[in-house]
């Protein structure tokens, strides 16, 4: 299963989202206790709401036809500079 990249702009029942964060999945021990998560995707939508889903699960509503991509880009764009040098120093 391919994971979507950060910037991917989705639609969900009617509401626009942005993928702002890609949680890969993990472990960790602390006093002697293991925790471990799966892969997840952070949204934050237009509205101002937050909600992380598993990668899974974002899948199988995308499936279901729920969820829509609507644009996943090719990399990370960035605004150009106003500065006369590019930004450059």
């Amino acid at each position: 299963m391919e994971i979507l990249k950060v910037g991917t702009l989705i639609e969900d029942n009617g509401k626009l989202g942005i993928i702002a964060r890609v949680i890969r999945m993990g472990r960790i021990e602390f006093n002697n206790e293991l925790l471990s998560w799966r892969d997840n995707y952070e949204i934050h939508y237009l509205d101002g709401m937050v909600t992380v889903i598993g990668v899974k699960a974002f899948q199988r509503l995308v499936n279901e036809d729920k969820i829509q991509i609507i644009l996943e880009p090719s990399t990370v764009l960035l605004p150009p500079s106003s500065s006369p040098t590019g930004g450059v120093a």
